[in-house]
């Protein structure tokens, strides 16, 4: 669960930064209530979960290296990534003290309580750093859309993670210049089981030579959702090499390594048919075999 909470705090931010950087300051309240809302909540749950432990520094932590990460992967959100950073750390502060007042409160008000002052901070210090301009109509907009954005993300991150996690991939879509979006279906065999699965997955562009993905995928009949971040590398005409992580619901959502190969055959306009073998090593090696029929869409800015 923590792993997957500061892969979506510092994923919806890197998103938001870029948003912000392409599009302007009018992004600036659909970013705040889809993406700034659910970095919000994530917050408050890893404080929860991080008290005693660090906290502090942990937190400062996750802010550079989210600031970082962002001016890395896009160049343009430099000076998004730098106010960004200096309005968290802010927020952050204003966060804690509130949010530590409401101790005995329900999860509920603590989060939503802290939220509604440190939003209010964090609107007025980024917009006017990002910009070099005090804009009161966009940060009482910008304001008023964390509050609505936190509030529900602190309902679905509390008690609906794999919501959320599905909801990361959807947004990772935003920040790449060119965008692959996919659903899929076919079938599983992993442990000598063979079942039915569907998948949805997200991708950047080819950089390097190298492509990353986001994928979900459900067991058709169980309520099981697993998450992939995948790097893949094409060795010969449709064959790839893969590796990445994988999330799985059974091991509390911790990161496992996985690697293997990956076959795409086109068939006909934007359908595939697309084979992988992959492999665990921390589980013994275990062996998946996957087989599904892709339906790709391709987005560009």
């Amino acid at each position: 669960m923590t792993y997957l909470l500061v892969a979506l705090y510092v994923g919806s931010a890197i998103v938001a930064n870029s948003a912000i950087a392409w599009f302007g300051p009018w992004v600036a309240p659909f970013s705040a209530f889809l993406l700034i809302g659910l970095t919000m909540a994530c917050r408050d749950r890893l404080h929860d979960l991080w008290n005693g432990q660090h906290l502090k520094r942990r937190m400062a932590m996750l802010i550079v290296g989210m600031s970082a990460l962002s001016a890395l992967i896009n160049p343009a959100t430099e000076r998004i990534a730098a106010a960004s950073a200096c309005a968290f750390f802010v927020s952050e502060t204003v966060d804690a003290l509130v949010f530590h007042r409401l101790l005995n409160r329900s999860w509920f008000v603590r989060s939503n309580g802290s939220n509604a002052v440190s939003a209010l901070v964090d609107s007025i210090v980024f917009l006017t750093l990002a910009f070099g301009a005090f804009m009161p109509l966009v940060i009482l907009t910008q304001w008023a859309a964390k509050i609505g954005g936190s509030g529900l993300w602190s309902w679905i991150v509390r008690r609906r993670a794999p919501i959320a996690a599905v909801a990361m991939l959807a947004l990772l879509a935003l920040p790449a210049r060119a965008q692959i979006v996919s659903i899929d279906g076919g079938v599983m065999q992993t442990t000598g089981n063979l079942s039915p699965v569907a998948e949805g997955f997200v991708a950047t562009p080819v950089v390097a030579g190298f492509r990353l993905f986001g994928l979900t995928t459900l067991r058709l009949g169980t309520t099981q959702l697993s998450y992939q971040a995948q790097l893949t590398h094409r060795l010969l005409g449709p064959l790839s090499v893969t590796g990445g992580a994988l999330f799985l619901p059974f091991r509390a959502y911790r990161p496992r390594g996985i690697g293997g190969f990956q076959l795409t055959v086109p068939l006909w306009a934007n359908l595939s048919l697309i084979g992988v073998a992959s492999t665990a090593p921390a589980d013994r090696w275990s062996r998946t075999y996957l087989l599904k029929l892709s339906a790709t869409g391709w987005f560009r800015r």
